[in-house]
């Protein structure tokens, strides 16, 4: 059985097509979110609801390619032009422009599927692995970008007894915020690929995002092309990369990074994809 709690949907409106350039900014809006009815065992409604909404926001602001809008004005805006969010669901036809004329690229709609709770041993010891499981959709608006779709989960896992309720919520917050923080990734870098923008002699390597994305110890997996790009939806890796680069210091637009591996490779323009820290092990 499914509750509808609410869908999040995101609209981008995206204001450069360069999409290699340093930063870009777009507008979001967050609107609906929908949820399994596990979840309802773990934490209200309203709580659940309130805290992807908050965490989902905060992460969309800290990419710096974002302005983020609340769902009440983003169903204003669409109304003052006579539009709603379930009827662009619905409309496989989007070659009118309307949607573009009320100044959005996209739209995406994010469903969580699950949030759980699994006992396990942790060096011998009684611990809880809380796993946060979404699916996302980006639809293009106006056909200006083919749809696509991904999974992403996440878990985080402490040492603590499910009858401990306040550790327990503590945990699940953690879950909630890397699975919200890994789909926020691969949205941004999907729809803004991080590239190699310079390769210093002593292969310390320039890349075109800075703080809003990148962290210092975040690892970047670079590959041939676009195309060569692909991961799980567990966020492991499911192809080779040409090169391994770990993020040693970020600022507001490019961050540098060092080589671990694959120098030989690099070449300016490659693109990449974030892996961060804790989700990437040599």
């Amino acid at each position: 059985m499914i509750i509808i709690l609410r869908v999040l949907s995101v609209v981008v409106f995206a204001l450069s097509a360069n999409v290699a350039s340093a930063q870009q900014i777009g507008t979001i809006g967050v609107g609906d979110i929908t949820v399994s009815a596990s979840a309802a065992e773990l934490r209200t409604e309203q709580d659940l609801r309130t805290d992807l909404d908050r965490s989902i926001s905060a992460a969309l602001v800290r990419t710096r390619k974002y302005t983020v809008v609340d769902h009440p004005q983003l169903v204003q805006r669409l109304a003052s032009q006579g539009l709603t969010l379930d009827e662009y669901y619905a409309d496989q036809d989007r070659e009118s422009g309307l949607y573009k004329q009320a100044g959005l690229d996209y739209i995406l709609k994010v469903d969580v599927k699950d949030v759980r709770l699994t006992p396990k041993k942790s060096d011998g010891a009684d611990a809880l692995v809380a796993q946060v499981d979404l699916d996302y959709k980006m639809f293009g608006v106006a056909d200006l970008t083919d749809d696509f779709s991904a999974k992403v989960s996440a878990q985080a896992s402490a040492n603590i007894d499910r009858s401990n309720g306040r550790a327990v919520q503590g945990l699940i917050d953690q879950a909630i915020v890397v699975t919200v923080k890994r789909l926020t990734n691969h949205l941004t870098t999907t729809l803004f690929p991080i590239r190699v923008v310079k390769i210093d002699p002593n292969y310390t390597i320039t890349l075109n995002y800075g703080a809003g994305l990148l962290t210092t110890g975040d690892t970047v997996l670079v590959y041939g092309n676009e195309a060569d790009i692909s991961f799980a939806a567990s966020g492991e890796a499911q192809s080779k990369a040409l090169a391994t680069l770990k993020v040693v210091d970020t600022k507001k637009k490019f961050a540098t990074a060092h080589v671990v591996n694959g120098a030989s490779a690099l070449k300016k323009g490659l693109p990449a994809q974030l892996v961060s820290g804790t989700e990437w092990s040599e």
